[in-house]
């Protein structure tokens, strides 16, 4: 009798709190909704071997004192330039000049010996005798290793009745030496020219500084 008892009242105290677990039920369920909402998840960090880039930032432009001009060296370097003016050589007048010289010159001694021979041989033949033993054929000889007059003196002291091609043979090495040694002088006295080197004193050159960090540019100065 007493168990029946104690079952009974077991009974009617589970049917008087099962209002009660179901509602403690539906509050631990939206207490678990409330946990699992998307708003209260935080990110996770990016895998390892990822770099994530910095916000580019513009490179400011840097500044060169006045009168100059930032602009690539000859080594494609930038750095801070200005214009000066500088007396330089004129290369190719010098160089063409000293051609025509020394080409007029050899041409005069070559002549000179092929003539000098041919009036040796031609007065031992019994012709043309006069003009060595007088006194023009010695002037002819040696003025004939005179560069630029030489050719003009050898004109004045050539053979009785020589050929007017003679003539114009010693006129053409003594204008190419004459041409030769103008555009020689020319080209050593040169000419100035306006060029543009690194301000004087100071090298600045400028290089771009990018990083993940930093962004912009770097420079180096040379006393």
């Amino acid at each position: 009798m007493n168990m029946l008892r104690f079952l009974g009242s077991s009974f009617v105290l589970v049917i008087a709190l099962a209002p009660a677990l179901a509602s403690a039920q539906t509050i631990q369920g939206q207490i678990i909704i409330q946990e699992a909402s998307p708003q209260q998840t935080t990110m996770a960090p990016p895998p390892s071997g990822y770099i994530v880039a910095a916000p580019a930032v513009a490179p400011t432009q840097p500044q060169c004192p006045v009168g100059s001009t930032l602009m690539p060296n000859r080594f494609g370097q930038m750095s801070c330039m200005s214009q000066v003016q500088r007396h330089r050589v004129n290369g190719g007048l010098l160089g063409a000049g000293i051609g025509l010289l020394a080409g007029g010159w050899v041409l005069e001694i070559v002549s000179t010996l092929v003539t000098t021979v041919g009036g040796v041989i031609g007065c031992s033949v019994g012709a043309g005798c006069d003009w060595i033993t007088s006194g023009r054929f010695n002037t002819y000889s040696w003025s004939g290793y005179v560069p630029v007059i030489g050719p003009y003196i050898q004109m004045a002291t050539l053979w009785n009745n020589a050929d007017p091609g003679m003539y114009a043979w010693l006129l053409i090495e003594g204008l190419l030496q004459a041409g030769g040694l103008t555009m020689l002088i020319f080209g050593a006295l040169g000419e100035d020219e306006m060029v543009w080197e690194p301000i004087a004193g100071l090298d600045v050159q400028f290089a771009p500084m990018l990083s993940a960090t930093t962004q912009g540019m770097s420079a180096t100065a040379r006393f």
